[in-house]
């Protein structure tokens, strides 16, 4: 053996390839994760009229006197039918079960950055308030319906940063610079050589 020559089971790293180049990470767009957090903000109060509708039926089956008034009214009604027997238990559990599936998955589309979940589940919600109004206002449902305005208020606020945000990315995108590709030479073309008579 050499001198200087590696010997076996040497860990060198002579034969080591070089590390592949690490991969560049996209520019932040400049105020756009105010906005995203707007966006969730206003999305998980889908989740909460979900979590809470479901709280209410629950805590109203099984005879408590407690209620919240963030919740879907028309899922209260079903509930309240079934007590009195108006309305088939079935019926009214199936009747929860949609409601509160319904929003959880406008929730999720939501925080997905969903315009369409925005807009269905605020129509949705804001329609579930009228509900209140069929036996006229009083103080009995002053405070449900005072509920779901606030409601609505954060719903809209979360539409309208989404509509921002989507606004931010497209100038973002227009005003990012297009990469130069050379064109790819083309490989010279020889006559064919003449063939023999």
């Amino acid at each position: 053996m050499h001198p200087g020559e590696p010997r076996s089971g040497d860990h060198q790293d002579v034969y080591r390839a070089p590390d592949p180049p690490a991969t560049p990470k996209p520019a932040e767009i400049p105020g756009a994760e105010p906005l995203r957090q707007s966006v969730r903000s206003g999305a998980n109060w889908f989740l909460w009229i979900a979590g809470l509708t479901m709280v209410n039926s629950i805590l109203l089956h099984v005879g408590a006197e407690i209620s919240f008034m963030l919740g879907l009214v028309i899922v209260l009604f079903m509930d309240v039918g079934a007590l009195h027997g108006e309305v088939p238990l079935a019926v009214a559990l199936v009747a929860d079960a949609i409601g509160v599936g319904v929003f959880v998955a406008i929730g999720l589309l939501a925080r997905r950055g969903s315009r369409a979940a925005f807009i269905a589940g605020t129509v949705l919600f804001a329609l579930d308030g009228l509900l209140l109004l069929f036996g006229g206002f009083n103080v009995d449902t002053a405070f449900p319906l005072g509920f779901h305005v606030f409601a609505l208020v954060f719903l809209v606020t979360g539409f309208r940063s989404l509509l921002q945000l989507r606004r931010l990315e497209r100038q973002h995108a227009a005003a990012a610079p297009v990469a130069y590709a050379p064109p790819t030479p083309m490989a010279p073309v020889y006559p064919a050589p003449p063939s023999a008579a």
